[in-house]
């Protein structure tokens, strides 16, 4: 079956794809390692205070563990927040004509074809290097960089969503 159908993304959409790439990316042995680098850290310091507490500053030290712990815990909450913040990925989202301008897909077995303003990519399964799915995306990688967003809001109902992503799974994966 071929599917044509039109599309214009969003920022939230383009922040979406990010967080989702940032889930699941990082949730492998790399964002594991991020988490016990700062688990470490967070575990030393309370050691270290319970170590040093037994001399004459004992007061002293016990009231900076408890005030670097929160302040570790923010620290930690806003660098993760920046990663994926909205504000970050405007500029990158604005420098893609592909996300700023509507977008035509035509889409059957045997290719994925893009059409914009300024833009013509036609795509076969030797292109794509990675297909991801969100609750209501379907995520076409062609690159480490480059990734091709269809949302489910671009069809004309949830029905037609599905066959599309089980065309995509049969065909492209």
């Amino acid at each position: 079956m071929d599917y044509k159908f039109n599309g214009d993304f969003t920022l939230d959409d383009y922040v979406q794809m990010n967080k989702h790439i940032m889930k699941t990316k990082y949730s492998k042995i790399g964002w594991k390692i991020f988490h016990a680098f700062f688990g470490i850290i967070f575990v030393g310091m309370i050691v270290f205070n319970i170590i040093v507490s037994n001399n004459i500053y004992e007061l002293l030290n016990f009231f900076v563990g408890i005030i670097w712990i929160p302040v570790f815990v923010i620290v930690y909450i806003f660098f993760m927040s920046f990663m994926v913040s909205k504000w970050r990925l405007r500029k990158y989202y604005d420098s893609n004509k592909i996300y700023n301008e509507p977008t035509t897909f035509e889409i059957n077995e045997n290719n994925i074809l893009l059409r914009s303003e300024s833009t013509n990519i036609n795509m076969t399964k030797e292109k794509i290097t990675k297909i991801e799915f969100d609750k209501d995306s379907i995520y076409i990688f062609t690159s480490l960089l480059t990734v091709l967003i269809i949302k489910q809001r671009f069809l004309k109902d949830e029905n037609e969503y599905k066959e599309l992503k089980e065309l995509i799974i049969k065909c492209y994966k």
